[in-house]
């Protein structure tokens, strides 16, 4: 290898590092923990940047351990997928909702955990978990491998 592309080869390796360093890391920020912790994760570990609790949300969550946000915070609030359809009756409901394009592509960046436009998006916010499947129309919810 020549020293120009060493050079080169370093100098992609340092803008790769420095890229990582300013996005926030999809595991942590969704499930609250990230098995790199410690350091060892090359992505941002913000706490006030977690995924809200669903089962909190439910006042299901008794995990006193729980590593997911336990409060309301309408800019973190993924969209109700019942309102996406017209389907929502539940007048205490505690996601968004808020009229969005049916064509709008969901958000990336909230997918991935954490959405800095907040309230302001313009992409339609949903949580997608494993092992659960939603067709392009928004239509219908499918359990994969049922």
């Amino acid at each position: 290898m020549l020293a120009s592309e060493k050079v080169r080869w370093s100098l992609h390796t340092v803008r790769t590092r420095l890229a990582k360093k300013q996005q926030y890391c999809q595991f942590f920020t969704r499930f609250g923990e990230c098995k790199k912790s410690g350091g060892k994760c090359p992505y941002i570990h913000d706490r006030a940047k977690v995924a809200i609790c669903t089962k909190f949300l439910k006042g299901l969550c008794s995990n006193t351990s729980c590593k997911l946000t336990h409060k309301v915070l309408p800019e973190r609030m993924p969209d109700c997928s019942y309102f996406l359809r017209g389907l929502c009756t539940n007048t205490a409901c505690p996601y968004r909702h808020v009229k969005v394009n049916s064509k709008a592509p969901v958000c990336e960046d909230f997918l991935k955990g954490y959405c800095a436009d907040g309230d302001e998006v313009s992409m339609i916010s949903l949580q997608i978990y494993p092992g659960l499947l939603l067709n392009f129309y928004f239509q219908t919810f499918t359990l994969i491998g049922e």
